[in-house]
């Protein structure tokens, strides 16, 4: 009964991995991926109103999200990737993708800042995804209760990390991966207002994926002398972040 009170949430950053990992969880309980309800969290709505059809699910919120400080009654996880390996993420999407998100960075800056990045200061585009990351790093390190888990842990070691993850979220273990050699984002499997329920035998096998698609090595990452700038300078100002950022 107490479970059913709660919900099972999972944090990240964009780019991650978070859609996969709420299509596999999806095998073995009800998930909702990015629902309205969700996504209008990060606009100032009650963040209680509407919990309760929530209840005994797991729930994958947007990655604007992380930057909240929420309360909302369960357990937690967040999937990162470290900001190196974040940064080479980012700098190989689409332009116009970002931009989308500058508004809402600009809004977050201004209205939900994080005490520590009081006095932060973006010069471009590329500074507010690091604000941005950095945002939701420190929130998640306020909450004592949070599993973290790397996406090149997750996407190296699939079942292994399932396992911890299902785990902590009190889940049967998944038995199936087969949603690991798919696009899932591309077919559709996010951003629902009903749970994912991915029937396998009706996907499009044409977003097959390659078994290490995702994994962002540090090394490649640093070979971009923009990005092993950046990250150095964060390290310089926030050195307790260190293991964070390789």
């Amino acid at each position: 009964m107490e479970q059913e009170r709660k919900v099972n949430q999972i944090y990240h950053v964009a780019r991650c991995g978070s859609t996969l990992l709420a299509s596999l969880l999806s095998t073995v309980t009800t998930v909702y991926s990015e629902p309205s309800w969700a996504k209008a969290l990060s606009i100032g709505t009650n963040p209680y109103s509407g919990i309760q059809s929530f209840y005994g699910s797991v729930v994958k919120f947007p990655s604007m999200l992380s930057c909240y400080p929420t309360d909302i009654p369960g357990k937690k996880i967040f999937l990162y990737r470290t900001l190196s390996q974040h940064l080479c993420k980012m700098k190989s999407v689409e332009p116009l993708w970002i931009q989308s998100r500058l508004k809402r960075i600009d809004r977050i800056l201004r209205h939900n800042n994080h005490p520590k990045l009081s006095k932060w200061k973006s010069n471009d585009d590329l500074d507010k995804v690091i604000y941005l990351w950095l945002c939701s790093i420190f929130y998640m390190l306020d909450d004592p209760d949070i599993l973290w888990i790397q996406t090149n842990d997750f996407l190296k070691n699939k079942q292994e990390t399932l396992n911890t993850i299902c785990g902590h979220f009190n889940l049967p273990k998944i038995s199936n991966v087969s949603l690991s050699d798919i696009h899932v984002k591309k077919c559709g499997l996010n951003s629902k207002d009903k749970p994912i329920n991915p029937n396998i035998n009706e996907i499009d096998y044409a977003n097959y994926v390659l078994p290490s698609y995702g994994v962002i090595e540090t090394e490649l990452a640093l070979c971009d002398e923009d990005i092993k700038t950046r990250v150095s300078i964060i390290e310089n100002i926030f050195p307790q972040l260190k293991s964070f950022l390789y």
